[in-house]
This record gives C-alpha cells, sequence and structure tokens, in this order.
C-alpha cells in the first residue's frame, strides 16, 4: 500500500470552501487528483465531507435559481419547470429522425427465443 501523506482530518480540512472542486483540494493538499480520489476511496469520513460539500453548493446553486424565479424570470421558471416539473406536464416534446429528416431503420431483437430477429423501418 502506498505511503499517505495525509491525515483523514488534515484531507476533511482541506474540503473546506472548495465546491468540492477536487483540483482545488489537490493543490491544497499539495498532491495529485488521483491521490485525493485514493483519500476518497480509503477513508469513509472523507467521502462524506467531500459529498457534504459537494451538496452545500447545491442548495446555493438552487436557492439562486429560486431566487430568479421569485424575482419573475420567466425563462429561469421555464427552464425549472421543464427540470424538476415534468410530473405537471411540463415537458419538451422532441422528435427523433435520420439525418436530414429521413426515416430512422431499428433492428429489434427479442428474446433468446428467437421468434424474431427482423429489421424495421419507422417512419418520423
Amino acid at each position: 500500500m502506498a505511503e499517505v501523506k495525509h491525515t483523514a482530518g488534515e484531507v476533511i480540512e482541506a474540503i473546506k470552501g472548495t465546491s468540492g472542486i477536487k483540483r482545488v483540494i489537490a493543490e491544497r493538499l499539495h498532491v495529485h487528483r488521483g491521490t485525493f480520489d485514493n483519500y476518497l476511496a480509503r477513508w469513509p469520513t472523507v467521502l462524506a465531507a467531500y459529498n457534504e460539500e459537494v451538496e452545500n453548493i447545491g442548495d446555493l446553486v438552487e436557492s439562486v435559481i429560486i431566487a430568479d424565479i421569485a424575482s419573475r424570470n420567466v425563462e429561469t421558471a421555464k427552464w425549472y419547470a421543464r427540470m424538476k416539473l415534468k410530473n405537471r406536464g411540463y415537458v419538451e416534446r422532441q422528435e427523433v429522425t435520420g439525418a436530414e429528416g429521413k426515416e430512422i431503420l431499428l433492428r429489434v431483437i427479442y428474446g433468446d427465443d428467437g421468434t424474431s430477429n427482423k429489421q424495421n423501418q419507422v417512419s418520423p
């Protein structure tokens, strides 16, 4: 096993205030990013601290989005609805076609019983 350059406590301190950006944490510790990944795998307390840091920035991001919606920004509200309110019907319709709007060739393979191995064309 490789030599450990830092304690779990030192790594946890280095995580604070980084928004979970691994490059920043590794620079604070003067190690490669891969070494930091090894610390995450080695110590559950370090992984928990890292996950908490990432969650904190996620909360900040969401609070900015909600503040923008509260100020009646329609574009942000529409984006939020598409991302978070799909269960209320806020979804964008998407059409899938082949190149230049042409048909797509689909190959459907059914179970191991070999009942179908046919190719079917589906028009857009």
